[in-house]
């Protein structure tokens, strides 16, 4: 059986208002994964709570780092529980995945730099993501088509991918869009965007309560209704075939194959 641990990066207030609303990153990631193979183990970890420890990992065969709701960033003192975990994590050779702030968090342990995007934030739906060559044939990016839209927000950014890592897409507000790095033990794919949350479910959250990103966001009827109304997904620059379950959770899929196949 396939075991999945996935490290919740957000701080334990914030994860657990988010958990009341059944809309945590590892709730949300944990539905993907059981629904692609109702067999796999999932099991969750708070290091802000209890620090990951190479231990921890002797039955874990891939490990996802989830994105985050706190106001600071990857690089800042506050985070340092999480680049922790992460650093375990690349030690004990296990397969990873960024999502999100997950990305940032393993570009600064690797070397590399982020910063608040010059473009302000990325809220509700990253459009038209673009493969590069070497994104057109890694297994992540297995079945994704050029051009595709996906839900997202973020402030920050990578601005400097560690040396090594390979570019996998980009898109006019974000260039790092999905990037891998492989060197010696370390096997890490990261993405900037969510394919673990529908739109709707984000429009949800922002009516709900306050967020760092409601100036940012799209209309919310629109977003909301983003993955079955073609008329409200054209204003929004993108389309319904998007948001179809297996397209929009195609990285978590692939990637959980590829755990799959390593783990024997």
């Amino acid at each position: 059986m396939t075991h999945i641990l996935i490290d919740e990066s957000s701080s334990p207030t914030v994860a657990a208002l988010r958990r009341s609303h059944q809309r945590s990153a590892p709730q949300s990631c944990m539905r993907v994964f059981e629904s692609v193979d109702p067999d796999v183990r999932v099991t969750t970890r708070e290091p802000y709570i209890n620090p990951l420890h190479p231990g921890d990992l002797d039955e874990v065969d891939g490990v996802v780092l989830t994105g985050q709701g706190d106001p600071w960033a990857a690089d800042d003192p506050k985070a340092e529980p999480i680049r922790q975990a992460c650093q375990v994590v690349f030690e004990q050779a296990k397969p990873s995945i960024g999502v999100c702030f997950g990305l940032q968090i393993a570009t600064v342990v690797l070397g590399g730099r982020i910063v608040a995007s010059p473009n302000g934030f990325e809220t509700g739906i990253a459009r038209q993501i673009r493969l590069t060559d070497d994104g057109k044939s890694h297994p992540m990016m297995q079945h994704r088509q050029c051009g595709f839209s996906v839900a997202c927000g973020h402030r920050d950014e990578v601005s400097e991918m560690p040396q090594g890592a390979v570019l996998l897409a980009s898109n006019s507000h974000t260039q790092v869009q999905a990037m891998s790095y492989t060197n010696g033990p370390i096997d890490f794919w990261g993405i900037q965007y969510h394919p673990e949350v529908a739109p709707s479910t984000i429009a949800a959250a922002f009516r709900e309560g306050k967020s760092m990103f409601s100036a940012s966001a799209p209309p919310l009827d629109d977003l909301a209704r983003v993955e079955h109304d073609a008329e409200c997904a054209a204003r929004l620059g993108c389309s319904v075939d998007d948001f179809v379950l297996s397209t929009r959770i195609l990285e978590l899929t692939n990637w959980l194959a590829h755990v799959q196949c390593k783990a024997g």
